[in-house]
């Protein structure tokens, strides 16, 4: 997965959470600018006042944070966002790949990214995605 591109949709400010199953912020050294773009923020609140699943990769629960979504939950995270994760009120669990904590799921590292895939899919309705 290193190094792919994905091209969206959509833009988040051309979305509404109503309009959507869920969401997945990939990390990365890009992740920055996400946390401080208002309507990436507005639609992460959104969809987590929904319910809805939320996925974060590697430093992307650093976003979920600046959202202010993260209080009281758990967070794969490593130490590199730790202090933000832990600013947010969240508890940063450093070594824990994959975290599911009520609608939000995170993944600190990609070794298991079928397994959050499949989480995701199955969080929002959906049957298994990942390929064998």
């Amino acid at each position: 997965m290193r190094g792919s591109s994905i091209k969206p949709d959509v833009l988040a400010k051309q979305t509404r959470a109503a309009d959507m199953d869920a969401a997945i912020v990939a990390g990365g050294n890009h992740v920055a600018p996400l946390a401080s773009d208002e309507n990436i923020l507005t639609l992460l609140l959104e969809l987590d006042q929904e319910e809805k699943p939320i996925g974060a990769i590697g430093r992307a629960p650093a976003v979920l944070a600046s959202a202010g979504i993260l209080d009281g939950r758990r967070v794969a995270c490593s130490s590199k966002i730790q202090t933000i994760v832990a600013e947010s009120g969240a508890e940063c669990l450093d070594g824990q790949c994959v975290v599911v904590h009520h609608n939000i799921l995170t993944m600190d590292k990609g070794e298991h990214f079928e397994h959050f895939v499949d989480a995701i899919a199955f969080m929002a309705g959906a049957e298994s995605v990942a390929t064998p």
